[in-house]
């Protein structure tokens, strides 16, 4: 349309009006089309959102599910200190007693009993 109308104006017929008109359509054309393209591209960016989304709710669980297990093992290495502590503690006293028992034992071996018994 718009050769057709040059083909006119070029002929010297005023045809003003009709450029201002044209243009407008083009113009309205062209808005439309830009909409659609931003229509399109926002419905792909929402379906990003959504697909990111629960991406993100899925690493969420698995980080819940980590942390638990993180927790769970301080809790069971917290355990097992007390109870190295507590055997520590034993095998010291039991140290302390092998340690007197074993001079007892000493002294008894080099003084005879049948002597004390004579």
């Amino acid at each position: 349309m718009s050769a057709m109308l040059k083909d006119v104006e070029s002929s010297g017929m005023d045809v003003g009006w009709l450029r201002l008109m044209l243009n407008e359509c083009a113009q309205s054309i062209d808005l439309v089309s830009q909409h659609r393209a931003f229509e399109l591209e926002k419905a792909n960016c929402d379906r990003g959102i959504e697909s990111i989304r629960k991406e993100l709710e899925s690493q969420m669980e698995a980080l819940a599910l980590k942390e638990k297990e993180v927790a769970d093992a301080k809790k069971q290495v917290s355990e097992t200190r007390a109870h190295l502590r507590e055997l520590e503690l034993k095998s010291s006293v039991l140290s302390e007693t092998v340690s007197n028992l074993k001079s007892k034992v000493e002294n008894l071996q080099s003084k005879s009993l049948l002597d004390k018994v004579l």
